[in-house]
């Protein structure tokens, strides 16, 4: 996220060299003050103090249409992403993502700085689901989680479909996005395991990981598509799952899935009809576990983080 911002002021700063008014160059020399206090030092009243200043240039001299304006949503979103404000976030984004939606329909042809406003959006609401999910502390003071797990799963639930959806129409804007497909994806790997880990509809929980699939291949969602067809008891299509995600993973990331392997073997052994069977998916477990404390002797799939 923030190296796409980067790279957003940089193609941006050559507005300087051609435009000479005063407003321009007030607004480029504020730009890397913020840029400066918001990700180098991180601190970010400061950088809050010089992105009021930017806003106060930006709505009077800048129309919706200018991509320096654009640019100065962008950072304000950009900000509360960076201190975990993600409801004002969203807050923020209301109404140049309903300008934005109603110039896309009439035709406007908008800077790919404007699209950027569905992709906030959208990274707002997969941050959002992720709290909503795991129970994590919400830094908005007026907002606070259900008890309830079950009232936290459907809200969750509802902010990856919003996250999806803006993605989805994001792609629709601009195909090339460098962003879309994997963002796509992993909104939809974080569907499925809301799913099948905390909502209990496994065959849902199967068909999000499939549609993740769908726009990048990635070695965890291999590695959730074997747990879940071994729930389910396809222990050999877990396996395929399993070693597909090998292909994909790091040096690092291949241990969950030879581990993963590893009981998969030795579910089948329990479950063989006969001994040479037995034998046969026993030597596969043990085949793996070498394969698996090869690299990382100390793994305990217990912590995981989420």
């Amino acid at each position: 996220m923030k190296q796409i911002l980067i790279t957003a002021y940089i193609l941006l700063g050559s507005f300087s060299l051609f435009a000479q008014s005063k407003a321009v160059k007030q607004w480029s020399e504020l730009q890397k003050k913020f840029i400066y206090y918001a990700y180098t030092m991180e601190d970010f009243e400061k950088a809050a103090n010089y992105h009021q200043q930017l806003e106060k240039i930006a709505n009077k001299k800048f129309k919706a249409t200018d991509s320096l304006f654009a640019v100065t949503v962008t950072m304000s979103v950009e900000l509360m992403q960076a201190q975990k404000r993600y409801l004002t976030g969203n807050k923020i984004l209301e109404k140049p993502l309903s300008w934005l939606l109603a110039e896309y329909a009439k035709g406007t042809k908008l800077s790919y700085t404007h699209q950027n406003y569905l992709l906030l959006y959208g990274n707002n609401c997969y941050y959002l689901a992720d709290i909503y999910i795991f129970n994590r502390a919400l830094i908005e003071t007026s907002e606070k989680l259900p008890e309830e797990a079950t009232a936290r799963y459907a809200t969750a639930f509802s902010y990856i479909e919003e996250a999806i959806n803006a993605y989805v129409k994001l792609g629709k804007m601009r195909p090339m996005h460098p962003n879309v497909n994997i963002n796509i994806a992993t909104a939809y790997q974080l569907k499925g395991r809301l799913q099948g880990q905390f909502m209990g509809n496994l065959n849902a929980c199967i068909l999000s990981l499939e549609k993740s699939l769908e726009y990048e291949h990635d070695a965890e969602t291999y590695r959730l598509l074997g747990v879940a067809n071994g729930i389910a008891g396809q222990h050999f299509i877990a396996i395929e799952f399993f070693e597909k995600g090998i292909e994909f993973a790091s040096e690092g990331s291949k241990v969950g899935l030879l581990y993963n392997l590893e009981v998969a073997y030795r579910q089948l052994s329990e479950r063989a009809e006969n001994t040479t069977d037995a034998e046969k998916y026993l030597l596969k477990a043990e085949t793996y576990q070498m394969q698996w404390k090869a690299i990382d002797p100390n793994y305990d799939p217990t912590k995981i983080k989420d």
